[in-house]
């Protein structure tokens, strides 16, 4: 087989596969059911094998249907991209660009990243969308945002992560606190404080509650705070203590109003990561804006 792989046939091959009928991939497609079996034939001619069994009943894939399956989606998206990015090459800027930062990092970049676009890029339609780590990872799957800027882990096998820097969880504390005259504290001295956790899907959140279950640490009161800054207002009104990366604090206004402490029995890293799809096909003006992004750290 020497011929590239027909890329309309193989869409309408993986709709086929995905919706397990040729009816469905017909109505999903627009496409009468006799081109959807025209394309199918077409491929397997192609390919010199068969990628259905048919029955009366239902159709199933061929081993060599299940291994053409498995990277149709992944190839699709590809090109998809790959067409975009010649697209936005033969054009001045490209028309729009989403970018992501999770709440543990907004602070840090959200000004320098806006201003960045606006003075280099300014006809650019540029949108932040801001939010928890493992939203984000969802809108990137869903090819809702071009990259973003997460704390903690991938939940996602087809996403890529690049370390951008290793930050440091701190525990934060008013002034008025009573653990407030040490300089660091122990997961005994601070078991009977109030928590103040940001909302599960934090990355940031997630870590912290691995730390707290490895240590043993069991909070008998904590609150759940939805955003970054009710937190630290919360923490300066002594309502309880909180976590967060030092960088995210450092770039408050609660900076100078704020105790942070580190713990005696661990660091806490949590890595800062630029994330986005595998098949991800970068823009000239996202590869500056990424490099701007990495000369900040």
């Amino acid at each position: 087989m020497d011929e590239l792989i027909d890329l309309y046939a193989l869409k309408v091959f993986e709709s086929v596969a995905r919706n397990k009928s040729f009816s469905k991939a017909a109505e999903e497609l627009f496409l009468s059911q006799p081109a959807v079996s025209q394309q199918i034939k077409s491929l397997e001619e192609q390919l010199g094998t068969k990628l259905f069994y048919r029955t009366s009943k239902e159709i199933v894939l061929t081993e060599t249907g299940e291994l053409l399956y498995k990277h149709a989606q992944s190839i699709l998206n590809s090109a998809t991209r790959l067409k975009e990015l010649v697209s936005r090459s033969q054009q001045a800027e490209p028309a729009h660009l989403t970018i992501g930062l999770s709440y543990s990092v907004s602070a840090k970049y959200i000004s320098k990243i806006l201003n960045y676009v606006g003075e280099k890029h300014p006809d650019v339609n540029f949108k932040v969308v801001i939010n928890h780590s493992n939203e984000l990872q969802k809108i990137i799957m869903d090819l809702g945002i071009d990259f973003a800027i997460i704390s903690g882990n991938l939940n996602y096998s087809l996403l890529v992560k690049d370390r951008i820097y290793t930050d440091k969880i701190v525990l934060l504390s008013s002034k008025a606190n009573s653990i407030g005259s040490k300089e660091k504290v122990s997961f005994k001295d601070i078991k009977n404080q109030v928590f103040l956790f940001q909302q599960k899907g934090s990355g940031i959140r997630a870590l912290v509650d691995k730390y707290l279950a490895r240590y043993r640490v069991n909070p008998s009161i904590s609150f759940e705070i939805p955003d970054t800054v009710s937190l630290l207002r919360a923490i300066e009104d002594n309502v309880g203590i909180g976590f967060l990366p030092k960088t995210l604090w450092e770039n408050t206004p609660f900076f100078e109003r704020l105790i942070s402490y580190d713990l005696k029995e661990a660091d806490l890293p949590v890595e800062i990561n630029l994330v986005y799809h595998r098949d991800k096909v970068f823009s000239p003006l996202e590869i500056n804006l990424i490099n701007y992004i990495f000369s900040l750290t």
